[in-house]
């Protein structure tokens, strides 16, 4: 490598080195993260009931719409592969079945008014675990 071209390559890394940061810099500030109008939008749109909240389970039930629903966070994952979710009628025997759950996420089920919710393993054929609100 020539002086000429040693000289050019050194030039050119420190304009990388500058600029690079710069830019990441500018990119950052663009993302609205920052912005506090979004944060506050978030928070007040989330008008569910929460009804049970545990360290497998957050349930919670959105009343306010026509359509009644029931949100369903599986927080950890279930032992059972395969999880059927019912509704429990007064006697809080299994009612209607809501769906299925497989892993960790949000679940919503479209639902009238519910007493109870139960967790079924369709494999073994026993209850998992039962709540009634």
């Amino acid at each position: 490598m020539t002086s000429g071209l040693r000289k050019t390559h050194l030039i050119m890394w420190l304009m990388i080195a500058v600029i690079s940061p710069i830019i990441l810099i500018i990119t950052i500030k663009n993302l609205n993260i920052f912005d506090s109008e979004s944060v506050i939008v978030l928070s007040n749109t989330n008008q569910k009931k929460v009804l049970v909240e545990d360290d497998f389970f957050k349930i919670s039930l959105d009343d306010l719409s026509e359509n009644h629903s029931i949100e369903i966070i599986v927080k950890k994952p279930l032992k059972a592969s395969e999880t059927s979710v019912f509704s429990l009628n007064k006697k809080g025997e299994k009612d209607l079945f809501l769906g299925q759950i497989t892993t960790t996420g949000v679940y919503t089920f479209k639902c009238n008014q519910v007493s109870g919710i139960a967790f079924f393993d369709t494999i073994k054929n026993e209850f998992i675990t039962k709540y009634t609100f």
